[in-house]
């Protein structure tokens, strides 16, 4: 009866020992082993760097557009104007250089007629635009074209006696609708066309030592509507930026510009105003001159057109975001 006694403690006594973790070691559970094998873990991928994503530039909706280039205007009436000066006066005389006998027996003196005019000019612009789909956009666009000047001069002995500059240059603001033409992954190629509001400032400037007044000035002004046909290729140079090529075509035509005064050495004078640039065909010179609107019929002459028709070719640089 005491061996049972005694086997019982020591069975309550093992009991509790293995209950509460201070039992023999072989029967702990070992926690540095695991009853199931652990999957070994993969190797992180090694960190590479990509190149820059040139489609990023052109997959973004607007853009800023800041461009400059050459621009050609036909500018007929201004130009033909200017030069005729030097052939009427050769139609006239026989010569554009003109010998002049001094009065009373003084020397005589030699006047030479000579005159510049072309096309050329140069335009820069901001555009703004807005992608409507993968394949079209809109844009308005802000725009100067400053053309060359024109003159003719008569030099009298070394001494200007006559001379008379145009400066004509052309404001606008249109609104422009593209289409993507080809896509590619660092570049796109578009067509556009443009409406746009026109306006041209043709500055004037008349010196004649033969008028008491010989500084004459004003700015011809017109307002118009008009159109642009255009092609160009973009080239994206990074994730927001880009560069551009274009070339466009242009409508605008002014069939008249006036100024309601002219300035005669400093002083306005609006007596006869409103005043044009005209063609006059008075002893059919064809020349450029300014002239009160009244006074066109009996002068035989007509409004001068400042015609803007042209095209123009553009360097650009792009911000897209």
């Amino acid at each position: 009866m005491k061996d049972l006694t005694l086997f019982r403690v020591h069975l309550v006594w093992f009991m509790a020992l293995t209950v509460f973790g201070a039992g023999p070691s072989f029967l702990k559970a070992d926690d540095s082993e695991s009853t199931a094998p652990t999957q070994a873990q993969s190797p992180p991928a090694p960190t590479t760097s990509s190149p820059t994503d040139f489609s990023l530039a052109l997959s973004r909706d607007w853009w800023v557009r800041f461009y400059s280039g050459y621009d050609f205007a036909l500018l007929d009436d201004v130009i033909k104007g200017t030069n005729n000066y030097p052939v009427f006066v050769k139609q006239v005389t026989g010569s554009v250089v003109v010998v002049i006998t001094g009065g009373g027996g003084g020397p005589s003196s030699t006047s030479t007629v000579s005159s510049s005019a072309g096309n050329n000019g140069i335009d820069s612009g901001l555009e703004i635009g807005r992608k409507l789909d993968d394949n079209s956009a809109l844009s308005l666009t802000f725009e100067n074209v400053w053309s060359q000047s024109d003159n003719y001069s008569v030099v009298q002995s070394g001494v200007t006696t006559l001379s008379q500059t145009v400066n004509p240059d052309l404001m606008s603001a249109s609104l422009n609708y593209y289409r993507y033409l080809f896509q590619q992954k660092g570049g796109r190629t578009y067509v556009t066309l443009g409406f746009g509001y026109y306006h041209a400032a043709v500055g004037w400037v008349d010196y004649d030592t033969n008028l008491v007044k010989p500084n004459v000035n004003a700015v011809f002004t017109g307002d118009t509507v008009g159109g642009t046909l255009g092609i160009g290729q973009v080239l994206a140079i990074g994730d927001s930026f880009g560069m551009e090529l274009s070339a466009r075509g242009r409508l605008a035509t002014f069939s008249q510009v006036t100024s309601p005064s002219l300035t005669e050495n400093g002083t306005q004078d609006t007596s006869y105003g409103p005043y044009t640039l005209a063609i006059t065909q008075f002893l059919n010179s064809n020349t450029l001159q300014a002239y009160a609107v009244r006074n066109l019929v009996p002068l035989q002459g007509r409004y001068a057109v400042v015609d803007y028709t042209g095209f123009d070719s553009n360097l650009s640089f792009n911000f897209y975001f």
